[in-house]
């Protein structure tokens, strides 16, 4: 009488556990950028107050507030689970001069890789008149849209490697 097989071969049980070692190979760096993406977009969700702030500061007055008092939002340090603080800035107190709202990462529970960076919102007025952001790495809107911020800015003050970023703000 011929013997049927019980089980799994050695080799068979080998293919398995490689083929499953190369998948969280593959899976354990995308989750952890995953994670690290979440953490930078609740700096973004923060800022939203910030730029409701400035864009009614600027419809006000003609021009950009220079820091976060003068823009209504007080003193106080902004800060959240993965944010240490929130800022805005304007380099003159004129109708042509740019804004720049500075998220820095920080505290006991953000990943290193963010650790201590800066994300930067810059701000500018389109041909019309309103308040268009450019967030990161990004670019200025697009000069077929009618919109550009004047006068166009750099990405010096984003520290935040790019595959952090939301697709939003990658160049």
């Amino acid at each position: 009488m011929k013997q049927m097989q019980q089980g799994f071969t050695l080799i068979e049980l080998m293919i398995v556990v490689a083929i499953i070692g190369i998948l969280a190979a593959v899976a354990v760096p995308q989750y952890q950028n995953y994670t690290v993406r979440g953490q930078v977009t609740e700096g973004l969700a923060m800022a939203s107050e910030f730029k409701t702030a400035v864009s009614e500061y600027r419809a006000a007055r003609g021009r950009f507030p220079a820091d976060n008092v003068e823009a209504g939002l007080g003193t106080d340090v902004y800060g959240g689970n993965y944010v240490s603080a929130i800022s805005v800035a304007s380099a003159a107190a004129d109708a042509t001069s740019p804004v720049a709202i500075t998220i820095t990462y920080g505290g006991s529970r953000v990943n290193s890789a963010i650790t201590d960076n800066q994300l930067q919102l810059r701000g500018g007025t389109n041909a019309a008149g309103g308040v268009i952001w450019a967030c990161g790495y990004a670019p200025a809107p697009a000069a077929n849209t009618g919109d550009a911020l004047i006068p166009p800015q750099s990405t010096a003050g984003t520290a935040i490697p790019a595959v952090y970023l939301p697709s939003d703000c990658r160049a």
